[in-house]
Formats: C-alpha cells, sequence, structure tokens
C-alpha cells in the first residue's frame, strides 16, 4: 500500500477541524499555529479531546484553545523535568570522578577491571535478534568498550575549549582524565557506565546518596535518559506511556514508594515525577520541582491528571512520599 494522501493548505485544514466539531473562534489564531507549529504536531494533542470511534469527530464543547492549552502545557512540563533531569545529571558527572578517581586514577573508567564482565551471548540468536529489530540487552553488551570508543571518538573530535587545551597541553595522552571525560560523555552514557560498574565500595557510596540500592539507581538514570531525550527533541510528553526501558520500583522498605501505585505507574508522568523528585530530595531537599508543578497544572486547570498517571487524592498521598 503507498501513502497518497494530498497535502492540504492552511484554510483547508481549519476547514476539516471544523467539520469535524471543533469551535474555532480565532481563524488567524488558529492559522498562525497551524503554519508555525504543524498540524501534524498539533494532532497529538487533539485525540484526547475526540470521540472515540475512529471518526476523529471533537466531543461536544472543544474549542481551539483547548489544544494549545494543552500544548503550550505540555512544552512548559517538559521545559521543567528537563531542568530537574540537568541537576541529576551533572550530578551523577561528579559522583563517579570525585568516588573513583582518588583512589584509582583520573583514567580509572579505562580500565575494565571497574566494569562487570558481559553475559554471553549465544551467536545464532543474536543473529536472530538482529534480523527481527529487537534490541541485544544490555548485560550481553560489553559497555567497557562501549564507553571507551565513544570517549576516544569524542576526545578527538572534541571542540570544548578544556579538550583542546588538555591535548595541546599533555599530547602523549590518549584519554582525558575522569573529570573531563564524563563532562564529554552524554547521559545516556553516564547511564550506561554506571549500570555496568562492578560491585565495591565506590560505586555503592554514589547510590547511597540517592539512599537507594545501585540495580535501582542505574534503573531509573537510564528511564530518565529516556525522559531527557523526549524533552530534548521536543516530542509529546504530559500523557505520554514510556515503555522502553521502564523503572524498576524498590522493594526495600526504607526507599520503597508510598501507598499502592495505579497501573502503569513506571511508564507515566506521575511515576517521572516520583522518581524525580526522590533522588533531587536525596541530593537537594530544598529543591522546589513539586512547587513548580503544582504551580504548572493550577496555570492550566483544564489539564487532565488522569491521562498522566495521577490518583484521586495524589496530593496528600503522594508515592513519593516516606513514612
Amino acid at each position: 500500500m503507498r501513502y497518497n494522501k494530498s497535502a492540504l493548505t492552511t484554510e483547508q485544514l481549519i476547514a476539516r477541524l471544523e467539520q469535524r466539531g471543533l469551535n474555532i473562534e480565532d481563524k488567524e489564531r488558529a492559522a498562525k499555529y497551524l503554519e508555525l507549529v504543524g498540524y501534524y504536531r498539533l494532532t497529538g494533542y487533539m485525540y484526547h479531546l475526540q470521540s472515540n470511534g475512529g471518526s476523529h469527530n471533537f466531543k461536544e464543547g472543544i474549542h481551539f484553545d483547548d489544544i494549545i492549552d494543552t500544548y503550550q502545557f505540555d512544552k512548559k512540563l517538559r521545559y521543567l523535568f528537563a531542568e530537574y533531569i540537568e541537576r541529576i545529571e551533572v550530578a551523577m558527572r561528579a559522583l563517579l570522578t570525585n568516588n573513583y578517581a582518588p583512589t584509582h586514577g583520573f583514567l580509572w573508567y579505562t580500565d575494565d577491571c571497574h566494569y562487570d564482565k558481559p553475559t554471553p551471548l549465544d551467536p545464532e540468536v543474536k543473529k536472530v535478534m538482529e534480523a527481527q529489530g529487537k534490541k541485544i540487552p544490555r548485560k550481553h553488551l560489553d559497555t567497557h568498550k562501549y564507553i571507551i570508543d565513544c570517549v576516544k571518538e569524542s576526545f578527538s573530535t572534541a571542540t570544548e575549549l578544556f579538550i583542546v587545551k588538555f591535548k595541546r597541553n599533555y599530547s602523549a595522552e590518549q584519554f582525558p582524565p575522569s573529570n573531563m571525560a564524563m563532562e564529554i560523555l552524554s547521559m545516556g552514557k553516564i547511564a550506561k557506565l554506571y549500570e555496568a560498574l562492578k560491585s565495591c565500595k565506590e560505586r555503592d557510596a554514589i547510590s547511597n546518596c540517592f539512599g537507594l540500592p545501585h540495580v535501582i539507581l542505574a534503573s531509573w538514570l537510564v528511564f530518565l535518559t529516556n525522559i531527557r531525550n523526549i524533552c530534548a527533541h521536543h516530542s509529546r510528553l504530559w500523557n505520554r506511556r514510556i515503555t522502553a526501558d521502564q523503572f524498576a520500583c524498590p522493594a526495600k522498605k526504607s526507599c520503597k514508594f508510598n501507598g499502592e501505585l495505579p497501573d502503569n505507574f513506571n511508564t507515566t508522568v506521575y511515576g517521572t515525577l516520583s522518581v524525580l523528585i526522590r533522588l533531587l530530595d536525596a541530593i537537594n531537599p530544598n529543591n522546589n520541582l513539586l512547587g513548580k508543578f503544582k504551580a504548572l497544572i493550577k496555570e492550566y486547570p483544564k489539564i487532565n491528571l488522569v491521562y498522566m498517571g495521577f490518583p484521586a487524592g495524589w496530593e496528600d498521598n503522594a508515592a513519593w512520599l516516606k513514612g
């Protein structure tokens, strides 16, 4: 089957939306959004306002402003989450160097003795998984080699002044020291590096900073990398189900989530907010993520928190609360 849909003009798109029952009082404003944001992007903020059944007809009393409010809310939510994910990412970069370098030197990350060995994967199984387009589980990948290759490539092509200056002053060095290497690795690579570290006091000291076991912290960092990427690429977040790399919920009493968790908790904005608050409260108890989030939903009172995974009464019995 070939794609044979015809492109519509802005006027035709407005007419289509009105035919589907959408109230558009200010057609000039609607035209600006359709031209500068795009009809396709805005459709992601329409579905929850439309009736079920595949007709794409809007529910009674829906206005174009309802779509734009959802779009604006989602944009501000992404900015908010990105701001606080950055703080966790920066903390991880510092914690890795501060815990490993004093004992093992600034090039500690280049030594494979600090990494778990990958679990062997049958070559035939690997071939089938690759043919089917399936991801090879990270436990089967050589993370040490992956990190080394990433640092080597970034180091050789880096234009950051601190790297250029280091290479000029220490021309015999093949790798930068840890405090620089951690800065040129992406959050995703930092998360993979930490997840692959071998059990030791340095690794556990990092997880202890967050009050979590290593396996839980590693899971949360990998999950937050996906959230960070959604934010960075301006994708829809507010009602999205993030099924890739779902985070693990701790079972240990001292760090388990509060109360009975909703279905799909580890795929929703509610779950994401719970993870972020737990991590931030551990390293910066005075953070105001929750206050800013509450201010945001107050600014957009029509946003239905049910679509974001929030249960009734969440403010008084939130998952991130500790007994």
